[in-house]
């Protein structure tokens, strides 16, 4: 409920994150130093990565990225990299024509976690939001996609925290066999009660 008192009626979720986390006194602007410091392990590589993939929106290669960020190519490079790509923080593709040794590393928009509540009971909410115009269907390739970034932020932050997955929603969400994955299905009114 932390975060929840910062959001303003009337604002879109755009303005609300614009004002919050961009705004030069935003109150959430070092919000994402602060949670990855607390909730990832190895954030140093974490924190390189990021910085050395923000250089390039095209992407960059995997030796790029080992001479940009000056981490040693072993264990832990792959590990962060292999888990940053579960976590749909990066996307790795290969351009037409190219061999899959060519391929390129960029930050993947839209496709990370939409909001971590690291809470003081040892529990961290994932949250997933999802608009739709009517109630909210989760098929089985988006499901298996929220499987994944779950277990990876799990595996990068090796916390030691009970992980519930929490939807946020406009409407609703259809009760199907992939639905019942959710510890909490939240609707967007209730943001913005008081």
């Amino acid at each position: 409920m932390y975060y929840w008192g910062f959001l303003r009626k009337g604002e879109s979720v755009a303005q609300n994150v614009d004002r919050l986390f961009f705004a030069e006194n935003g109150k959430l602007r070092g919000e994402f130093d602060s949670m990855l410091s607390s909730l990832f392990k190895r954030d140093a590589g974490c924190r390189k990565m990021f910085a050395a993939l923000s250089s390039k929106g095209i992407g960059i290669s995997r030796d790029e990225l080992l001479r940009k960020t000056g981490m040693s190519d072993g264990k832990v490079f792959c590990q962060t990299l292999d888990a940053l790509e579960k976590c749909g923080f990066v996307r790795r593709y290969t351009a037409f024509g190219k061999k899959q040794r060519d391929s390129l590393y960029q930050l993947e928009g839209g496709a990370q976690i939409d909001l971590l509540i690291d809470r003081a009971d040892n529990v961290v909410n994932v949250c997933e939001m999802k608009f739709a115009s009517g109630d909210y269907v989760l098929k089985k390739t988006e499901s298996e996609s929220i499987d994944n970034k779950v277990l990876a932020f799990k595996a990068v932050t090796e916390t030691s925290k009970s992980v519930y997955l929490t939807l946020v929603t406009t409407n609703g969400l259809v009760d199907n066999e992939y639905a019942r994955k959710f510890q909490n299905v939240l609707f967007l009114d209730s943001l913005f009660e008081r």
